[in-house]
């Protein structure tokens, strides 16, 4: 079948398009049908059908992903071999330091053993096909809760094409970003509702507790998290006309459900003996490299757009979005429900906005924290005009709105996509089947499955290629390498690890064609006196190989 394809990528690419295409239709039509009674397009695909359409559509659109088994960015590669090591010691910080990322970033990969899968570059981005379908379908249900029918179902083609359909390889892998989206999206969903149908106290706390998880998935979504979190309280609050009880067991109850995770991961570290390591290493690290930002606040506002442009497919949804905000006149909403999902909406795209540009650098996978944020308040001016186009003799209006809509969000989306049609579908058969390099063949040869291997430079693919588990908890030592007042102390942590395990196998990936470091004399492990000692004591070099030399453990005389 991948070979059918991979002759003709066409037949790929007709089939997305084919797909698109029904939901489209199932989208706008019923949206420029008849006012009145409920059209009988809408009548014909239920909300339920409507679903099942968008997860047909995604699955169409990303399997080529879950078969270019190829590493696509580092990043990816090292919550792989994190999950890896996580099967044999569940503990994060314990067995596992993902450095920038937490642990609900690592932990969801091993949902692929669940599934008799391989934890490898294709089981991961199936999971993160998973997940991006959450955070789409949970938008939608945000949209049901503010908007019409119609406006919701439109406003799911922008983010669909984006996360679903987009052939930008920043946004294909597994990325850091796409568990803090889908828990943003599920706890936006579950937590807002209309002032005129407050929702259950157990969707409530759901909400809430996906709100809290976020910052344990990645640090960058904190802003957020916490920037809805206060709405909501304040929305409670005013909704109870601040002194009532009731409003305050209400901002109770969403501060211990939000507070759940925290609370849980604390107990954890506490329980295991890792909590000094891991406020180091996931708070304090985090905001040192904040501080230490490329590009300071103002200078990433003055670049954004620039920002945007890095990469095929990006700019058309954020600018689409903002042209969309200033034509059909954001914040014109008639009643109080319209005002509250306005004004969710702006605290969801500025707190975003921060949050993606705070920490000063310029990498393109950032961007996907502003897709969702984008569409909502997309969605919010486009129900500025929608009541009152949908009034009887309004529909020439209601269609000029619709076409309109189209013309600034989907069309400029789509006709990126079509300019860039995927670039891996061709590729598919080789990358089956050259799954593993030489490097990885040569390290199968000297260690067995379960066994854990040492890792010195920033290639963390040789732990996917192999499936053996890390030796230390990271799984790359760029913290050890690069210059800084706390080097020689990740310097300690990495060589103790090392020691207390002994693998089988230790492999020095800093050489010709490596990612980061290539240069030997300044960054090999001779560099750090006392791992170069110890690998000289109880390792004998095997193989030079591509840019990693291959050191096997010499049995204890």
């Amino acid at each position: 079948m991948l070979t059918w394809f991979a002759a003709a990528p066409i037949r790929y690419e007709a089939l997305v398009w084919l797909t698109f295409g029904l939901l489209t239709l199932s989208s706008v039509l019923p949206a420029m049908a008849r006012t009145g009674a409920p059209p009988r397009w809408q009548r014909r695909i239920p909300v339920w059908g409507f679903v099942l359409l968008v997860s047909l559509c995604f699955q169409v659109a990303r399997w080529p992903w879950w078969f270019a088994e190829r590493e696509i960015n580092v990043d990816e590669s090292q919550m792989i071999a994190e999950a890896i090591t996580l099967q044999q010691d569940p503990v994060f910080w314990r067995s596992v330091d993902g450095t920038t990322h937490g642990p609900l970033d690592a932990y969801p990969l091993l949902l692929a053993k669940v599934l008799g899968l391989p934890l490898d570059h294709g089981s991961a981005r199936l999971i993160g096909t998973l997940l991006r379908l959450i955070a789409v379908l949970a938008a939608y249900g945000t949209f049901r809760r503010f908007w019409d029918e119609d406006v919701a179902r439109l406003m799911v083609l922008p983010p669909l094409l984006f996360l679903g359909l987009g052939t930008n390889l920043d946004f294909g892998y597994y990325t850091s970003e796409v568990v803090p989206i889908a828990l943003l999206s599920v706890g936006l969903w579950g937590t807002v509702h209309p002032v005129a149908r407050p929702g259950s106290n157990l969707a409530w706390c759901a909400g809430a507790l996906a709100l809290g998880a976020a910052p344990w998935a990645k640090l960058q979504a904190a802003p957020i998290a916490a920037a809805l979190l206060a709405w909501l309280a304040l929305a409670e609050l005013r909704r109870h006309r601040w002194w009532g009880i009731a409003g305050w067991k209400r901002v109770a109850l969403l501060t211990t459900a939000a507070a759940a995770p925290t609370v849980g991961f604390v107990l954890m570290t506490l329980a295991t003996g890792q909590f000094a390591y891991a406020w180091e290493s996931y708070i304090q690290q985090n905001l040192s490299y904040t501080s230490a930002h490329q590009h300071d606040f103002a200078a990433m506002i003055g670049s954004f757009w620039s920002f945007t442009s890095m990469g095929p497919g990006v700019t058309p949804l954020f600018g689409g979005a903002l042209i969309c905000v200033a034509a059909l006149g954001f914040g014109l909403c008639k009643t109080s429900d319209r005002h509250l999902g306005t004004a969710i909406a702006g605290v969801f795209a500025a707190s975003s906005f921060y949050a993606t540009l705070a920490p000063g650098r310029l990498f393109p996978h950032y961007l996907m924290l502003l897709v969702l944020p984008a569409t909502v308040l997309a969605a919010a001016a486009l129900q500025s005009h929608w009541t009152t186009s949908s009034t009887a003799g309004s529909r020439p209006r209601r269609v000029a709105l619709v076409l309109g809509w189209l013309g600034l969000l989907v069309l400029p989306l789509a006709l990126s996509r079509a300019q860039h049609p995927h670039s891996e579908v061709a590729r598919l058969p080789d990358l089956q089947a050259h799954k593993r390099g030489a490097v990885a063949r040569h390290i199968l040869q000297l260690a067995s499955p379960g066994d854990a291997m040492g890792h010195w430079g920033w290639m963390p693919r040789y732990y996917v290629q192999t499936r053996l588990r890390m030796a230390t908890r990271v799984a790359h030592s760029e913290r050890c390498i690069m210059p800084s007042p706390l080097s020689e102390h990740w310097r300690a942590i990495y060589l103790a690890d090392l020691t207390a395990t002994r693998p089988p196998v230790f492999i020095d990936t800093v050489g010709p064609g490596s990612f980061a470091f290539t240069d030997r004399s300044q960054f090999g492990h001779e560099s750090f006196p006392a791992l170069a000692a110890f690998i000289a004591a109880n390792y004998t070099l095997i193989a030079d190989r591509d840019g990693t030399r291959i050191y096997q453990l010499r049995p204890n005389p």
